[in-house]
This record gives C-alpha cells, sequence and structure tokens, in this order.
C-alpha cells in the first residue's frame, strides 16, 4: 500500500501527473483519484512508475526524477 503521507508530499500537479501515468498510460480497468491511490500496492506503482519512464520526453525527466524521488522510488 502506497502511505498517504508519501502523497501529501507531492504537488497537485505532481499527484495529477502520478494519475495520468497509473489511468491513462496503462490499461487498466479500475480508475484511480487523489483518494484512492493510496489502495495500490507499493511494488505496483514502482513498476508503473518506472515503466513510464520510457515514455516521459527528455525535457520532463527532471520532473518525473523529483516525482520518484518523492515516493522514495529509484528511477
Amino acid at each position: 500500500m502506497i502511505y498517504q503521507y508519501k502523497i501529501q508530499t507531492l504537488t497537485q500537479v505532481e499527484l495529477g501527473v502520478v494519475l495520468y501515468i497509473c489511468n491513462e498510460l496503462f490499461d487498466n480497468k479500475i480508475k484511480v483519484d487523489e483518494h484512492t491511490i493510496t489502495a495500490y500496492k507499493e511494488k505496483a506503482l514502482i513498476a508503473k512508475l518506472r515503466a513510464a519512464k520510457e515514455k516521459v520526453k527528455p525535457e520532463y525527466l527532471e520532473f518525473y526524477g523529483i516525482i520518484c524521488n518523492k515516493l522514495g522510488i529509484d528511477a
């Protein structure tokens, strides 16, 4: 489970990016929002964020790194 305190460290823009990755970049039947993302298993979210790195434009890699750092993910 992703802890709420980790989600709260993200800005609204950063949270929006994480939600976009979870809901739009991968084929999911269940959509998450800022309240339900904490139900994600930590390993599943880490896997999605790592897989999404390939799709991040070079100019946004630093921003992506900040998000991963705040969530404690080595990307």
